[in-house]
This record gives C-alpha cells, structure tokens and sequence, in this order.
C-alpha cells in the first residue's frame, strides 16, 4: 500500500489500528448563508438586550440580579458566536475507515433519524423510558456505511465526486468537495488497499 503524501486538505492518521482517511465535508453556499443570517439577526437582538440593560444600570436603577444577567448575557453571546463561527470554519469531515476487508464510511453529514416504536433505546443509547426516548421523535445520527472490497474496487471518480453503489443499489457520493486530483488521490489509495492493484 502507497504511503504517498496526500494532496490538499486530506489527512491520514491511525484509529484503533487501522488507517484513516479524513476529508473535507462541502458547506453548500445556502448552509452558510442561513448561518450568517442567524448571526446578524440574533446580534441585532442581542445588542438590543444588551442596550436596554447597560441603560438600566447607567441610570443607577439596576439590582444586582441585573449584573448578573449582564455577565451570563455577555458569555452567552461570545459561545454562541464563536460556536457558529467555527462550525463555518471547521466543517465536519468525511472519514474513510481502512477495516479490511471492508471500508467504513463516515459522511459527518447529521441527519434526523425517526425513533420507531422498539427500537428507541439503541437510537438514544440508553434504553428508559421518556422524553427522550419516546416513539416518533428525531434524533441526530451520521450516516455510517460499510462498503465490500468488491464495491470499493468498483467505485468510479464522477464530477460529483467518488461513487459507491450500495447494496440497495443506490448510488453513494463521497469526497466531492475534494478537487479532481485530491480525489483522484484518494481512490488510488482505496483502490490499492482492497485490490493490491
């Protein structure tokens, strides 16, 4: 197997003694405008609050419960910020899992699994009945995928990105906001993994 530099932004590293591949998740242009718009509409509430009680204290009316709410106000805001500014900065990242003989695959893509009546407690990993726990709610789960060596050895380098055709025969789409020579990089390397070619 190649040990070759990767090209980009891919990084290669160990996980429980397997070899690791990570690599840039895209942020659509509509997931960061909906992220700059929630910042600009919640700093425009923000400040407001922040007005109304710095007028409040400078009129020397204010409790000291006030003071308070001004500080925990203030760390709100910082975290919230910097939580939002760093989920743009840092997307998550596809991992590409080298178990051999299969390949598991991590999109780092959060979607919304429906918790059905039964199988509630092995979605919310613990198994007691409530509110978090109830039938018909969602929660957040990854798409994690196991792929044969024959699927990886059939996978095909698309403008879209690296495709998988699943045992469902649907097609999967990964590492597609890598460039045409980052991906190319990147199905060598599996290719090499699972047929020694």
């Amino acid at each position: 197997m190649s040990q070759a530099q990767p090209p980009g932004e891919i990084e290669v590293g160990e996980l429980n003694g397997f070899r690791l591949i990570t690599v840039p998740r895209p942020i659509s242009q509509g997931q960061r405008a909906i992220s700059l718009a929630f910042l600009a509409i919640w700093g425009l509430l923000w400040a407001q609050g922040l007005v109304s009680v710095v007028n409040e204290i400078t009129s020397g009316e204010a409790e000291l419960f006030l003071y308070v709410w001004l500080a925990a106000w203030l760390l709100g805001g910082v975290v919230a910020v910097g939580v939002t500014l760093r989920k743009l900065k840092y997307p998550p990242r596809e991992r590409f899992l080298l178990t051999l003989p299969t390949l598991s695959y991590d999109s780092g893509k959060v979607a919304r699994l429906v918790v059905a009546s039964g199988q509630a407690g092995r979605a919310c990993r613990h198994d007691r009945p409530g509110p978090l726990n109830r039938p018909g709610r969602r929660v957040p789960v990854t798409q994690k995928l196991e792929f044969a060596a024959a699927d990886v050895a059939s996978m095909t380098n698309s403008d879209q990105g690296l495709v998988i055709r699943n045992e469902a025969g649907n097609d999967v789409i990964m590492a597609s906001a890598l460039s045409v020579d980052e991906r190319q990089w990147l199905q060598d390397e599996l290719t090499k993994a699972y047929t020694g070619h």
